[in-house]
């Protein structure tokens, strides 16, 4: 891994990518397999209905295999939620990209079900001091985060799991830039708070594709022939001998199988408990955390830097407080501030209008009073203060980059983890996500005997 950048950072201008399937066809039993038993009791009990969840349900009832899927929120999706109230349009408020288009999964199933995929700009833009980068700051960057990726990588791959930062050489003028790409862009966490072990690990991510109905709209579609128990809110787990027991707000659930398709966060914070967790899984709960990443969306109208739609703007950092710009979302005038580790959750924990001040501060600073002037509406999300996120996305802390493959694992033979954060190279992505459902449901059923000819359908 140590010959090829974490991200695709092959040209000039291609340094910023941004932060098996079961068509949806073969669904149609899919309603009735969700219907709990009247003893309540089932194949397999699934926490959460995000990107893992959905999956997870959509594989068990594919096999004939009943299924309990509780959500805690109103709507399915997790971190990966579109709104049209905000600013009039779809927006996606967390997930919004699909990365890898070639090889993605969830790609294939938006081909098959018609949705309006189509590709992000794979060229994008850097700024310095408000003007257009010339070649040789581009290539300066690119040399830049190059090196550094393959110092962590170095590291990585010969098993030497430290702080991503400390492993960094001298980057000279771009190091700020080259840290917030490597760090809060990619990882949702400063260098410092992020394992060697599991950066090396991580897939390399192109600039992937949009879904103009939103991606949050589109998980919601996989989710829309499934039987979801919403506003149910689980609590704790009995791992018994024979059956497992999910205690909720609405009574308890009984499942032959567990599948837990929530963020660690929520196990970490004991909203979420599951007694006598053996010491290795409770490890890699406490040390695989989510980190903080945020959009900052408003209206520019104008397009006063004659940005492409959904163009990405890098700027070079003069310091840690700095973001990435996604201009001109799906052709409008919706634009968004990126912002990522300590200073997305700084915002996060300010007043409300800690978002909208440090827009202005930002625009201002990177491209004139005049263009900041013009912003018209702006939204802010938090999902460091989401109840059932409490982060965006996860990246093991120093010293835990191996810790991730315990999420993989059957435990006491009846408890499946599955997410984003149970995958351990497509972390922190959508199909990571999906992919770790899949895998958990497969496994789930091959502790209740499921042949593989069932497996396969």
């Amino acid at each position: 891994m140590t010959d090829r950048p974490h991200r695709s950072l092959i040209s000039r201008r291609a340094f910023l990518a941004g932060a098996s399937a079961l068509p949806l066809a073969s669904l149609g039993a899919a309603r009735a397999l969700g219907q709990v038993p009247a003893s309540g009791q089932v194949d397999v009990v699934i926490i959460g209905a995000g990107a893992a969840g959905i999956a997870a349900a959509r594989r068990v009832a594919a096999a004939g295999r009943t299924y309990a899927l509780l959500e805690a929120t109103k709507r399915p999706g997790g971190r990966a939620v579109t709104d049209t109230s905000i600013f009039g349009r779809p927006f996606d408020l967390g997930a919004f990209r699909l990365y890898n288009p070639l090889s993605n999964s969830l790609v294939e199933i938006g081909d098959e079900t018609g949705a309006e995929l189509y590709s992000a700009p794979d060229a994008a833009r850097l700024y310095v001091n408000g003007r257009e980068a010339r070649e040789s700051d581009y290539e300066d960057f690119v040399s830049s985060v190059r090196r550094g990726e393959r110092a962590i990588g170095a590291a990585g791959d010969a098993g030497r799991d430290l702080p991503a930062a400390r492993v960094l050489p001298d980057l000279g003028p771009w190091a700020a830039s080259a840290a917030f790409i490597m760090g809060p862009y990619t990882c949702a966490k400063e260098l410092d708070q992020v394992s060697s072990i599991d950066f090396s690990r991580a897939e390399e991510r192109d600039a992937g594709a949009f879904i103009r109905t939103g991606v949050g709209s589109f998980m919601a579609g996989l989710a829309s022939p499934l039987t979801v128990r919403f506003e149910t809110v689980a609590n704790s787990i009995d791992l018994g001998p024979r059956m497992a027991q999910v205690f909720t707000n609405k009574g308890t659930v009984s499942g032959r199988m567990v599948i837990v398709a929530v963020p660690p966060s929520i196990i970490n914070a004991g909203k979420l408990r599951i007694p006598y967790l053996p010491t290795r899984y409770r490890a890699a709960v406490e040390r695989i955390t989510l980190g903080a990443y945020d959009h900052i969306a408003f209206e520019w109208p104008g397009n006063p830097l004659r940005l492409r739609e959904d163009e990405t703007v890098q700027v070079k950092a003069q310091d840690a407080r700095t973001f990435a710009l996604v201009a001109r979302l799906g052709g409008s005038n919706i634009h968004m501030l990126e912002v990522g580790g300590k200073l997305a959750q700084q915002l996060a924990d300010g007043q409300p209008q800690a978002g909208a001040a440090f827009l202005k501060e930002a625009l201002t600073r990177e491209f004139g009073a005049s263009a900041a002037a013009k912003v018209g509406k702006v939204h802010h999300t938090r999902w460091s203060k989401e109840p059932f996120a409490l982060g965006a996305w996860s990246c093991a802390l120093p010293g835990a980059g191996n810790l991730r493959r315990a999420f993989t694992e059957v435990v006491n033979g009846r408890l499946l983890f599955a997410g984003e954060h149970a995958h351990e190279t497509q972390w922190g992505t959508l199909h990571g996500a999906w992919n770790s459902g899949e895998r958990a449901a497969t496994q789930a059923l091959r502790q209740l005997g499921v042949g593989s000819a069932n497996l396969a359908q």
